[in-house]
């Protein structure tokens, strides 16, 4: 995802020269579109400001009375570790700055009373703001990882050049190995003589993206030198930075059963989210991914042979639904909620919710400070607005569609269908749901 799709860059600039902590924000704030920036003059009110609400950055200055801005670096360090804070001074000397560095500081500046300085402080904070937005990228989904090769109801596999990075424990059992004795095999030495070239061939067309995902039957070769036939769906992911293969592989026949067709469909729509090239995995996609996935490894716990199959004979008031899922969103003290005209639905509550908190984190993200959700039951189904308060309604904008995929879609849902727009104007996101 490009910096232009990401949320605006929220920045808390502190100096205790009033006029010059308003015109750094203002600066920033007014000629950069990708930045949000407001002005404090103390450090006290600072961290009273990142108590209140979220900011992607700090940019402070060094010099000033009570707490100077290293000071504030630990204090604020101390609350939230891995905030990028950039000393932005005008006392420059190379005993500041390296104090500065040795203090963990994400960047030093000096200033220089020119207009360029503001245009490279913007270039700063937007280098800081996405390391730390892409580090904590890749660790959702080496986490969505490690949940995945945990389950054991179907075997997974991850090659990168064609070699096992990593196994879970189904997959050895299949094959009658241990995980540490798979990790670092070929992945041909587990397929059947007759069948290598075309595995190979297949994951040669992953590699080179000629095919982003595949699904075909094999006859695999386990330690004991019998085969079986089974099913994989192998699609190209990314795994720590690096292009990868990720095989979900399951027997068929009578251990098909073992793996319903409810827990394949989730998986195999997680696959489908991490097959997306890694500069489209933002932080809503991945918790997507982590929903489907979530649900199998809760069916593991209670013992369940499917994830949350819905019981179509208790329809769900769309209200509670939406109340609901407005407090698992954390939304209760932000949000603004109609639910007119009122009604049931009919799906179980568990999978409402579900849809109805996936379109909260699709339409707003990680950053909220005020929301309004307006919500109808329908004919078919039910309709949520998500908008800024303040805007106009939605009627009067135009509408377009929204750029990405919430994983409602189809049987992932169980026969929840999803339609979801873009509305310029202030208007958030309208979704209008079908529960067929």
């Amino acid at each position: 995802m490009s910096m232009a799709d990401r949320p605006p860059i929220r920045v808390l600039c502190v100096d205790d020269e009033p006029g010059f902590a308003t015109l750094t924000a203002d600066i920033l704030d007014q000629q950069h579109d990708d930045i949000r920036a407001v002005g404090v003059t103390s450090a006290e009110a600072a961290l009273d400001r990142l108590d209140e609400s979220t900011f992607d950055c700090v940019v402070s200055d060094y010099d000033m009375p009570d707490v100077d801005g290293l000071e504030l670096l630990d204090a604020v360090r101390e609350r939230y570790p891995s905030k990028p804070f950039i000393l932005f001074t005008g006392r420059g000397s190379e005993a500041i700055a390296s104090e500065a560095i040795s203090s963990g500081v994400s960047d030093y500046l000096q200033k220089t009373g020119g207009k360029e300085q503001y245009e490279l402080l913007a270039n700063r904070i937007r280098t800081c703001v996405t390391r730390l937005r892409e580090r904590r990228d890749r660790e959702r989904v080496e986490d969505w990882y490690s949940q995945l090769f945990e389950q054991r109801l179907i075997g997974a596999g991850l090659s990168q050049d064609r070699s096992f990075k990593l196994a879970n424990r189904r997959l050895a059992e299949m094959l009658g190995m241990r995980r540490d004795e798979l990790v670092g095999e070929s992945v041909s030495s587990i397929v059947a003589p007759h069948d290598r070239d075309r595995v190979v061939r297949a994951i040669r067309r992953r590699e080179s993206g000629d095919d982003d995902r595949v699904r075909y039957t094999v006859d695999l070769l386990a330690a004991d030198g019998s085969t079986f036939q089974a099913t994989v769906v192998g699609s190209r992911v990314t795994y720590r930075g690096e292009p990868a293969i990720l095989g979900l592989i399951q027997p068929t026949g009578a251990d098909e059963a073992a793996a319903p067709q409810a827990v394949r469909s989730r998986v195999e729509a997680a696959s489908r989210i991490l097959s997306r090239p890694p500069s489209e995995l933002d932080a809503q996609l991945l918790s997507t991914a982590n929903t489907h996935f979530a649900e199998v490894l809760e069916a593991l716990d209670t013992g369940d042979s499917s994830p949350a199959t819905p019981d179509s004979t208790r329809p769900v008031q769309l209200s509670d639904a939406v109340g609901e899922a407005v407090s698992q969103s954390g939304l209760s003290g932000t949000a603004t909620v109609t639910v007119e005209p009122d009604g049931s639905v009919d799906r179980d509550r568990a999978t409402v919710v579900l849809a109805v908190r996936n379109i909260l984190q699709a339409a707003l993200g990680e950053e909220v400070d005020a929301v309004a959700i307006d919500a109808r039951t329908t004919a078919d189904g039910f309709r949520v607005l998500v908008r800024d308060p303040r805007s106009e309604s939605a009627e009067e904008c135009c509408v377009a569609e929204l750029p990405f995929d919430v994983g409602l879609a189809g049987d992932a849902m169980y026969g929840i269908d999803l339609f979801m727009r873009r509305i310029p104007g202030g208007v958030r996101c309208d979704a209008v749901v079908a529960a067929q």
